[in-house]
């Protein structure tokens, strides 16, 4: 995702309590509840920052929407795929019984800049 010459540090931990670390690129959640972890996400972000969260359900997905647009997030975009090897993949994703979660991708509003697209 990042590229082979890309540094990262991953770091498996309960984000709920909190995010220590400052000037982030990016916070990935696969969680099923991203809307207690915006709050932390928003101090941890730099400007620009991307906050991208996988949720199985469009009731989730609502939910971490409108959080996210009582803070500072802008929205990218939305999506949904399936994850299932050799399975048929975009408009046919819906066709099938298969689970297909909802992707959610989010960055940080820049300093100063209003809150939009959510």
């Amino acid at each position: 995702m990042l590229g082979a010459d890309v540094a990262y540090d991953v770091q498996i931990r309960d984000v709920t309590m909190g995010v220590d670390e400052t000037d982030l690129d990016r916070i990935i959640l696969d969680m099923p509840e991203p809307w207690d972890v915006v709050k932390h996400a928003e101090g941890a972000l730099r400007p620009g920052g991307i906050l991208l969260a996988y949720l199985p359900t469009i009731n989730q997905t609502q939910l971490l929407r409108e959080t996210l647009r009582h803070h500072s997030f802008v929205s990218k975009r939305r999506s949904r795929y399936c994850v299932e090897p050799g399975t048929l993949t975009g408009a046919q994703c819906d066709r099938i019984t298969g689970w297909s979660p909802h992707r959610i991708h989010y960055e940080r509003a820049p300093f100063g800049e209003a809150r939009r697209g959510i």
